[in-house]
C-alpha cells in the first residue's frame, strides 16, 4: 500500500508541475478511490506548486507555465474538496480568505495566480469572489465564510485607491479588527497600502504568502484612512490658433529646442540636457479639471484633451507631447456600434477606462479577424475622437515650427492579440493551445495591425508626426513565448520604421532581460525602449537595474524610464527626484536618456511630485552629467 500511496501522491505532484489539468483530476480522482487522506493529498497538490515557484524564482518557468499550473492545482484540488465538504470537519485548512479583483478592475491574472500559492503554500481555504468586487460584497464574505483574510487585487494605479473603501466598510461592519486585509498587484505600493488600512501589499504570490504568514503572527493592525482632494473644474477648452497665438513667442529651455533635444537622445547623441518627455496621457485632462466622462465622450470631447494637454505643457515645459488615448479607441473597430457602451467602464472622475474582452475563446477571436468585422462596424471613437485629437496637436506641433513633437502610438501585434481577449486568456492559450492555432491568430491579428499603419500614415505621419510608440505586448510571457511569436513584432515594427522616423518601444510591468535583449538587438528600426521594473526574481537594485539596461542598450538604444508609474503616484517628492537621479546617473554613462515613466501617469498623481519630476530631470540632466 505504501508504494501504491506513494505513486499516487507523486502522480499529484508531477501532475501540477507538467500543467496537466487533466491528469491532476485523475490522480485526484484516484487518491479518493484508494482512500488516501485528502489532507495528504492537497499537500501532494501543493508540493507541485511549491515546485514551481521555485521553478518562478529560477526563472525556469513563467507566467503562462504558472497560470496553467495553478490550473492544475485547483483541477486537483476540486476533486478533493467535495470529498472533504461531504466529511465536515475534516478540511486542513489553516484559515479562510475571500479574494477578488477590486471595484473597477477585470484583470485575474494575479488573482488566480495567488488564490493557488496561498492554498498551496499556506494551506489557506480561498473563496474567489471575481473581479470588480464591490465593498459590501467583501463584507457579505467574510461574515458568510468566517474568513480571516481578505485578498484585494488590483491591477491599475486608480483601482488600487478603492482599498479604503473596502477597509471603511469592514471597519462599518465591526469586522476590521478580525481579519487581515493585504492587497496585490502591479499597481500595489506597500506604504500606501498601510496607509489606506491594509495590513500590507505585495506583487510577487509566493512572498505575499510567506508574508501573509508572519502578519497572521503578528496581527499588526494599522487603522487610516485616505481624504480625497476636491478636484478644480474644467475651463471652456481655447482653440488650436488661440494657442498659437499665445505661445508663437514662447523661447526655448536651455540651448535647444524640445524636438531637437528629443532627436539628439533617439540619434544617441548628446543633447544638452536629458529629455523629459513623461507618459502624461490623461493625466493633464484630470488635473485642468476636466473629468474621465468628459473627456472620453462628452461634449467638446476632442477640444478638452488638446486643450489640457497644450496648457498642461506650458506649464511643465516637458520636451514632447503625449496624445491621450483610451482602449475604447483600440477595440470598437471590433465591436457592433449598439454593443460598444457595454464593454467600457469609468468608475470615478479620474478613473482609467476599464474594458471587458471582445471575445472569450480563440476561435471567436480568429473569427473577428478572419471576417475583418471592423469593415461593417466603422471605426467608432478611434474615428470621433483619437484621430481628430492626433490631427490638432500636430496642426499645435507645426505652427509652433516643430519646437515640441507630439508623440502618438499603436498597439503591437502581441498587445492587440491579448488586448482583445483579455491577457490572462491568451498567456493561458500560449501552452494550452496549439502552436499552429496561435499562429493562425497572430498572423490574422498582424494582417490588421499593419493595415492600422497604413491609417497612422495618412492621419499622422503625413502630418508631420515623426515620433511614434509602439505598445508592446508579451509583458507576461517567457523566453519560449519570444522566441516562437516575436517574428509577427519584428514584421509589424519594420513596416513602422518606414513611416516614422522616431520609432520607440513601450514594454511596462515586470521586465524579463530576454524582452529587452529582444529589442536592443532583434527588433527592426526602434530607436529607443520605453522601459519598467525588472522581474523579481532578479533581485537587482534600482541601480543596478539601470545600469544593466543601459549596457544592453550602449550604441544601439536610447533608454528611456523613471519615475515608475505606482512610486510618482504613491512616492513622495524626495523619492521621485532620488529616483529619477539615480536614472540618470547610471544610464547617461552609456547611452544616452530620457526621462519618461514606464507608463502612464495615473489620474490620481499628485502634482506635487510631478513637478518634483521635471524639477529632478532639469537639475541633474544637464550636460557634462557629472553625478
Amino acid at each position: 500500500m505504501n508504494r501504491e500511496k506513494d505513486l499516487i501522491l507523486s502522480k499529484l505532484t508531477d501532475a501540477v508541475v507538467s500543467l496537466n489539468a487533466e491528469a491532476a483530476k485523475n490522480a485526484a480522482e484516484e487518491a479518493l478511490k484508494s482512500k488516501l487522506d485528502p489532507a495528504e493529498s492537497i499537500r501532494a497538490l501543493a508540493k507541485g506548486m511549491r515546485i514551481i515557484g521555485e521553478k518562478w524564482n529560477k526563472m525556469e518557468v513563467f507566467m503562462p507555465e504558472v497560470l496553467v499550473a495553478a490550473d492544475a492545482f485547483y483541477a486537483g484540488m476540486k476533486v478533493l474538496e467535495a470529498s472533504m465538504e461531504a466529511k465536515k470537519g475534516e478540511q486542513p485548512f489553516t484559515g479562510t480568505m475571500v479574494i477578488g479583483t477590486i471595484y473597477g478592475d477585470i484583470h485575474t491574472v494575479g488573482k488566480d495566480v495567488a488564490k493557488a500559492v496561498f492554498a498551496a503554500e499556506i494551506g489557506l481555504k480561498v473563496i474567489d469572489l471575481g473581479v470588480e468586487v464591490p465593498s459590501r460584497k467583501y463584507v457579505e464574505a467574510v461574515e458568510e465564510h468566517n474568513a480571516n483574510i481578505v485578498g484585494i487585487g488590483t491591477y491599475m494605479s486608480e483601482t488600487f485607491y478603492n482599498t479604503p473603501k473596502v477597509v471603511e466598510a469592514l471597519k462599518n461592519a465591526g469586522l476590521r479588527d478580525k481579519v487581515i486585509v493585504v492587497c496585490g498587484g502591479p499597481a500595489v505600493n506597500y506604504r500606501k497600502a498601510i496607509e489606506f488600512g491594509a495590513d500590507g501589499a505585495w506583487d510577487d504570490a509566493w512572498v505575499a504568502a510567506e508574508e501573509i504568514k508572519k502578519t497572521h503572527e503578528r496581527k499588526a493592525w494599522v487603522e487610516n484612512s485616505m481624504n480625497e482632494k476636491a478636484g478644480i473644474v474644467g475651463e471652456k477648452p481655447l482653440s488650436v490658433e488661440e494657442w498659437i497665438r499665445k505661445l508663437k513667442s514662447l523661447g526655448n529651455i536651455g540651448e535647444m529646442t524640445h524636438w531637437k533635444r528629443m532627436e539628439k537622445a533617439f540619434n544617441l547623441e548628446e543633447p544638452d540636457m536629458v529629455p523629459l518627455a513623461p507618459e502624461a496621457d490623461y493625466w493633464p485632462c484630470y488635473y485642468q479639471g476636466y473629468t474621465a466622462w468628459e473627456i472620453f465622450e462628452g461634449p467638446e470631447a476632442v477640444a478638452k484633451r488638446t486643450h489640457a494637454l497644450i496648457k498642461t505643457w506650458t506649464e511643465f515645459r516637458w520636451d514632447a507631447i503625449w496624445q491621450y488615448v483610451d482602449l475604447s479607441e483600440e477595440l470598437d473597430p471590433l465591436i457592433p456600434p449598439e454593443k460598444r457602451k457595454d464593454h467600457y467602464v469609468i468608475r470615478g472622475p479620474k478613473d482609467y477606462v476599464v474594458f471587458k474582452p471582445v471575445a472569450t475563446t480563440l476561435d471567436d477571436a480568429i473569427k473577428l479577424f478572419q471576417e475583418k468585422v471592423w469593415e461593417k462596424y466603422g471605426y467608432g471613437h478611434a474615428g470621433d475622437y483619437f484621430i481628430p485629437h492626433c490631427q490638432q496637436l500636430l496642426e499645435f506641433q507645426n505652427k509652433m515650427n516643430k519646437s515640441i513633437p507630439v508623440i502618438t502610438g499603436s498597439a503591437t501585434v502581441s498587445n492587440h492579440a491579448e488586448t482583445v481577449v483579455e491577457v490572462q486568456r491568451l498567456v493561458k492559450w500560449l501552452i494550452t493551445e496549439t502552436k499552429q492555432k496561435l499562429h493562425d491568430y497572430f498572423d490574422l491579428v498582424l494582417q490588421e495591425r499593419l493595415s492600422s499603419l497604413d491609417g497612422y500614415k495618412e492621419f499622422a505621419a503625413k502630418l508631420g508626426c515623426e515620433f511614434f510608440c509602439a505598445w508592446g505586448g508579451g509583458r507576461t510571457w517567457g523566453p519560449k513565448q519570444w522566441q516562437e511569436f516575436g517574428e509577427y513584432e519584428e514584421i509589424y515594427l519594420e513596416k513602422a520604421r518606414r513611416i516614422f522616423k522616431n520609432l520607440f518601444w513601450h514594454v511596462c510591468g515586470r521586465n524579463l532581460k530576454e524582452t529587452l535583449e529582444f529589442l536592443a538587438t532583434r527588433a527592426p528600426g526602434i530607436k529607443a525602449i520605453q522601459f519598467d521594473t525588472p522581474m523579481s526574481q532578479y533581485k537587482m537594485s534600482w541601480p543596478e537595474w539601470y545600469e544593466w539596461v543601459a549596457k544592453l542598450c550602449k550604441g544601439r538604444r536610447c533608454a528611456m524610464s523613471s519615475p515608475t508609474t505606482q512610486l510618482l503616484m504613491h512616492g513622495t517628492p524626495g523619492e521621485v527626484r532620488d529616483m529619477v537621479k539615480t536614472f540618470i546617473k547610471h544610464t547617461t554613462p552609456y547611452t544616452t536618456a530620457v526621462v519618461m515613466t514606464p507608463c502612464e501617469v495615473g489620474g490620481y498623481t499628485p502634482v506635487e511630485n510631478v513637478r518634483a519630476m521635471v524639477e529632478a530631470a532639469r537639475t541633474y540632466g544637464k550636460y557634462p552629467i557629472s553625478l
